[in-house]
């Protein structure tokens, strides 16, 4: 079986009290890829709760402009109420700021997370590939426990 390159050079995420920070950092050829298509970055959320944050990007060559990010039910599809402290920018590489309070996470839950890209309708790589990355939303403990002068 033939495996094509993946357009996902890389995947950063950090976080404090308040937010998930994250990073997805694309290469060149996934314009190439796209052919002309619109192309979207998904965030797939596993857990705490089920959903998908929709980003979709800028044709090639344009940046800075305005993201409108989209949040939907993983598995209804259903969109719940706005996205609500989102901040999102875009200079060849995707940046993220997603409140806490919009992922209905609680600190101490697990969290499990991918980033997809799609061009159109047909999704073209995912990454982390098979499991996603799993971490735990921070809590007053954790946030004490791994502070360092």
């Amino acid at each position: 079986m033939h495996s094509a390159e993946s357009v996902i050079a890389a995947l950063h995420y950090g976080f404090n009290a308040t937010h998930l920070m994250l990073r997805v950092d694309l290469i060149d050829a996934l314009w190439d890829r796209a052919a002309g298509a619109q192309v979207t970055v998904s965030i797939l959320f596993h857990e705490p709760k089920p959903l998908r944050l929709e980003i979709p990007l800028p044709q090639r060559g344009e940046e800075g402009e305005t993201l409108s990010p989209t949040l939907h039910a993983l598995e209804s599809g259903e969109v719940p109420p706005g996205c609500e402290g989102v901040e999102a920018a875009w200079s060849r590489m995707l940046e993220l700021k997603i409140p806490w309070a919009l992922l209905s996470a609680s600190p101490g839950d697990r969290l499990l997370i991918q980033a997809a890209v799609n061009a159109g309708d047909h999704e073209i790589d995912r990454a982390p590939g098979r499991i996603p990355i799993i971490s735990q939303v921070p809590s007053e403990e954790w946030i004490a426990s791994h502070w360092m002068v």
